[in-house]
C-alpha cells in the first residue's frame, strides 16, 4: 500500500476518513470508556501526528477551543497539544 506523504489518510486534504478516524480514536482516549486514557497514542507517533494535523485545521480547532458545553471536560482530548 502507498503512503499518503500529506499526512492525510488519503490524498492531499482532509477526508471524511481523516475526520473519522480522529472522531474514533479522541473519544477512546477521553475518558469516555474505562481503561482508556489521554496516553493511548504515546506508542503510535504517526496516530499522534495525524490527530495533531486534523485538531490544528482551523474549524476543528476553532470547535472544541471555544466549546464550553456539557462534557466539556471530556472534549479536551479532541484540542492541539492534548
Amino acid at each position: 500500500a502507498e503512503q499518503s506523504s500529506s499526512g492525510y489518510l488519503v490524498g492531499d486534504s482532509p477526508t471524511l476518513a481523516d475526520l473519522s478516524l480522529f472522531a474514533s480514536l479522541n473519544l477512546m482516549r477521553c475518558g469516555f470508556l474505562d481503561g482508556m486514557d489521554m496516553t493511548l497514542l504515546e506508542p503510535f507517533p504517526a496516530l499522534k501526528a495525524h490527530k495533531e494535523k486534523i485538531a490544528s485545521l482551523p474549524p476543528i480547532q476553532a470547535y472544541y477551543e471555544g466549546y464550553a458545553g456539557p462534557g466539556a471536560e471530556m472534549r479536551a482530548a479532541f484540542k492541539v497539544g492534548a
